[in-house]
């Protein structure tokens, strides 16, 4: 991950990092990537034309957990980011 994220501030990847915050406080972490079609070992389980990301999210704060927040979570996060 360490260096997944230093690649990502050097511009040298497609992964993206996401902050979820609650107001000021970060409470989430998401992880987005592209899929490169047809060599990705994922793209067996992708429709061929379009654009697929992957998505990694958890949430980080105890207080947060057991809430049912990762499907509004989600919801909100793609469609305000890949809508």
């Amino acid at each position: 991950t360490l260096k997944g994220i230093d690649n990502f501030i050097k511009g040298m990847t497609d992964t993206k990092y996401w902050l979820a915050c609650d107001k000021d406080k970060p409470f989430a972490f998401l992880v987005t990537s592209l899929v490169k079609k047809p060599e990705d070992e994922l793209s067996k389980w992708c429709v061929a034309e379009g654009t697929t990301i992957t998505l990694d999210m958890l949430i980080g704060e105890e207080e947060y957990l057991g809430k049912k927040l990762s499907d509004s979570i989600i919801k909100e996060f793609l469609s305000s980011q890949f809508s």
